[in-house]
């Protein structure tokens, strides 16, 4: 897509080269910009389903996080909770443990929950290569119909 050059574009060309330069009729010069056209549609969709692809799976690898994190979290609280439970019956050892086991899990909780929602915030445009590169074409185009 990026190839300037006369013979990309249907043999169009604006001089300077030897032979190159051929007689088509506006209709045909027409023609061959509407299928160059479609050929840049097409490839445009293709790259916005790979970028949505992409995004898609890095959503799923932070959402895999936040869930880690969520379970974690649960069993944590589970621990904190017999913990509770330790503390009345018995006075010391077995609690302490529990509470101990409990502080642990929970902070690997939050570690995860943490990592997967820094993970989410940072999903940036689905669209973002799509959109530079629709960009890129408008300008080119621009820079084509000038000359």
């Amino acid at each position: 897509m990026n190839n300037n050059s006369p013979e990309s574009f249907g043999g169009i060309a604006t001089g300077g080269t030897a032979g190159a330069t051929e007689k088509r009729s506006v209709v045909e010069i027409i023609k061959d910009i509407v299928e160059h056209i479609q050929e840049i549609v097409r490839c445009e969709i293709r790259l916005a389903g790979t970028d949505l692809r992409d995004e898609a799976t890095r959503g799923w690898a932070a959402a895999r996080l936040v869930i880690a994190g969520a379970v974690v979290g649960i069993l944590g609280l589970a621990y904190l909770l017999l913990s509770a439970v330790w503390a009345l019956a018995i006075v010391w050892p077995p609690w302490a443990a529990a509470l101990a086991v409990g502080g642990v899990v929970s902070l690997i909780a939050a570690i995860f929950i943490s990592t997967g929602v820094g993970k989410w915030n940072a999903l940036k445009s689905p669209l973002r290569k799509t959109t530079e590169s629709l960009g890129e074409n408008v300008e080119w185009l621009k820079q084509q119909v000038k000359s």
